[in-house]
């Protein structure tokens, strides 16, 4: 819940992207969602993500993991965010959209899931 908590309170993309590799080994599944969520938030987060391509193959390898078993909050959330930062990775999506058969959405999170797939066609 602290990290989760440090990630919100992060002032930039860079601190979010800053924090997120200093803790990599002790991300969770809502850790992983909040920091891409925090990311695409940022007015400056594409291009922090761009700039650091280890990191953020790190963190979509993690989501990747995390989206086999999600829940339906977080998968609209991350796949709300991959669709801000314009990230089309295939099995990432492709998890999701599997996962999310599965799952009971609220109204917001349908709609944020059905926005990120229409928007990444």
């Amino acid at each position: 819940m602290k990290l989760n908590r440090e990630l919100v309170a992060a002032g930039s993309a860079a601190a979010v992207l800053g924090l997120a590799r200093a803790r990599l080994q002790e991300l969770n599944a809502v850790n992983v969602t909040t920091a891409l969520n925090q990311v695409a938030k940022r007015p400056d987060g594409r291009k922090k993500w761009d700039a650091d391509p280890t990191l953020a193959s790190q963190l979509i390898a993690a989501a990747r993991r995390f989206a086999q078993d999600g829940l339906a909050r977080e998968l609209a959330s991350t796949a709300w965010s991959c669709a801000t930062l314009q990230l089309r990775d295939t099995p990432l999506l492709e998890a999701i959209s599997s996962r999310s058969l599965a799952q009971h959405f609220k109204p917001q999170g349908l709609s944020n899931l059905s926005w990120a797939f229409a928007t990444l066609q």
